[in-house]
């Protein structure tokens, strides 16, 4: 499968971004079908770190493992996945844009199995699902604070 790359300006520094996207739980709060996000090793989140999900994907829910494969505050992570129908790798990096930050999403999945034969369906679903996740993030981030 090709490699997607998407991004979207924030209009909020980079580490605030940062601080949201490299929390790993809260995942469940912009990407699209994921019910849970833990980290699964002890320590600091960082190379070598193992991350799980539990995503409902095709009106099933599935368990996801990921490892860690670069970790760089305020600037990049990237996870590859190892459990699951489609092997995948996926990296988040931010960067200022202008009084803004440049959050980019790109990743890359190969199908298995039966899988294949849905490689141009589920490219289509993947590019969707990763520009709403960054516009979830944008949102989420931009929304108005509430005052009490």
């Amino acid at each position: 499968m090709p490699t997607i790359t998407q991004s979207v300006t924030v209009n909020r520094p980079v580490e605030e971004v940062w601080d949201f996207i490299g929390s790993f739980e809260n995942t469940t709060r912009w990407s699209r079908g994921v019910l849970e996000a833990r980290q699964t090793s002890d320590g600091p989140l960082g190379v070598g770190s193992t991350l799980q999900t539990v995503v409902k994907a095709f009106g099933r829910r599935r368990t996801a493992d990921y490892l860690v494969t670069e970790y760089e505050p305020n600037h990049a992570f990237a996870f590859e996945v190892s459990s699951g129908p489609m092997t995948s790798r996926a990296r988040y990096s931010v960067e200022p844009a202008g009084a803004g930050t440049r959050l980019t999403a790109s990743g890359e999945a190969e199908a298995t199995g039966l899988y294949k034969l849905l490689a141009p369906v589920l490219v289509r679903t993947l590019k969707r699902h990763s520009q709403d996740d960054l516009t979830n993030v944008k949102r989420i981030l931009e929304a108005p604070v509430a005052a009490t």
